[in-house]
């Protein structure tokens, strides 16, 4: 992430986890630019999937989806571009959040946790 707010990418693009693109699974060696995200203030990673809060309090993921851990109402084994991640209004801004290997969570402007993702290990 950068002070402008754009997110740089590179590593392994198994499962589109460097949201560079539809089909784009390319290992990158060298920062490339993820497309579709600005005015990001914060950045986590699980295995292959990735999460990106806005200045806005709007949380998008991209990546492995096997497990659901994108936390989007598609069920998509991945996503290779940032997706918005829809939540409610009532629930307020996203205040933090933090991605597991195949999970992920946020806490809302209420204090309320969520989680979704592999659960099997509870």
């Amino acid at each position: 992430m950068t002070e402008d707010g754009s997110v740089y990418s590179w590593g392994s693009g198994k499962m589109g986890a460097l949201g560079l693109g539809q089909d784009n699974n390319d290992s990158h060696s060298q920062p490339v630019k993820v497309q579709g995200l600005s005015n990001i203030v914060r950045v986590d990673c699980g295995t292959y999937h990735t999460l990106a809060l806005d200045s806005n309090g709007k949380l998008y993921s991209f990546g492995e989806n096997t497990y659901g851990q994108l936390g989007l109402t598609s069920h998509s084994l991945k996503e290779a571009s940032p997706k918005k991640i829809f939540t409610s209004a009532s629930q307020g801004n996203i205040m933090d959040f933090s991605c597991g290997d195949n999970h992920s969570a946020y806490i809302d402007g209420r204090g309320n946790a969520h989680t979704w993702g592999y659960g099997t290990d509870g």
